[in-house]
């Protein structure tokens, strides 16, 4: 069968999907008033059930969502090989190329989801509204989040880190702060931001956030492969669906938004919280 011909009536079935995630609403006002729902199972599953997800430790920092809601973070992104799922096995591991025909993959769309149950109904994505609260909104944003180049296990990742409530930055630093630059800085922001493996580990000891800019799929090409963004952006999918569109949260290489919509149909990251309770 052609891909596209299947890739396309995919996206069609998607829309009669019972995902039970909140409906988006450009008045973030209410938007903050709802709670997002977990991804739940429409009996897809094989053997139906609850999907339990291995290896899902916790990061000890706490991150405020909104003035009242904390969460924790996964240790890394969602990951699937056929019918099962866990998470990376630290915060920098990505796929990348390999999610190309690979058994494995961290660049999902809806589909890859539709038939899962998250274990005591307690792993969640962030919406729209908390994503932006996060990143914009929380007490000191500015100075609680940067692009940076770590290292772990000697692998160099760019991506984004994001520091949990009551992080202190040494008072004296060189690093550049902020998601907002001019893409002529993009090279000297990540030259300031660039952690060797032992300051990261300091960091992530703290409780820092690492969300690896593991790029984007948009489909297929004209030539029916299978297309990726580079690893310079990522997109975190939020809990805010509308019919085949959800926002996303996009980290580019010098801003962040999370005021466009990407179809369901998009290859991009899942990164799962908890509510601190």
């Amino acid at each position: 069968m052609n891909k596209k011909f299947l890739y396309n009536a995919l996206l069609s079935a998607m829309v009669a999907l019972p995902l039970c995630f909140t409906s988006c609403s450009d008045d973030d006002d209410e938007d903050d008033n709802k709670t997002p729902n977990t991804i739940v199972d429409n009996g897809t599953t094989p053997g139906g059930g609850v999907v339990k997800i291995e290896n899902g430790t916790l990061m000890g920092g706490k991150f405020s969502v909104s003035e009242d809601k904390q969460v924790y973070f996964s240790k890394g992104n969602l990951l699937k090989t056929g019918n099962s799922y866990s998470f990376a096995p630290d915060q920098t591991t990505i796929i990348g190329e390999a999610n190309l025909g690979g058994a494995t993959k961290d660049l999902m769309n809806w589909m890859d989801v539709s038939g899962m149950t998250l274990e005591n109904n307690t792993w969640r994505c962030l919406s729209r509204s908390e994503w932006k609260y996060l990143v914009n909104q929380r007490p000191n944003a500015a100075s609680m989040c940067m692009f940076a180049q770590v290292v772990k296990n000697g692998i160099a990742r760019r991506g984004t880190i994001i520091f949990p409530d009551g992080f202190t930055m040494p008072a004296k630093h060189s690093y550049r702060l902020g998601l907002e630059f001019k893409w002529t800085e993009v090279d000297a922001v990540y030259a300031a931001n660039n952690l060797t493996e032992a300051q990261w580990n300091v960091f992530e000891s703290q409780g820092a956030l690492f969300l690896p800019h593991a790029g984007s799929c948009s489909g297929y090409d004209v030539n029916d492969n299978w297309y990726m963004y580079k690893d310079e952006s990522a997109g975190y999918w939020s809990s805010d669906l509308e019919s085949i569109v959800s926002y996303t949260a996009s980290f580019g290489e010098y801003s962040f938004t999370c005021d466009y919509q990407t179809g369901l149909d998009f290859y991009n990251s899942f990164r799962l919280v908890r509510d601190v309770e």
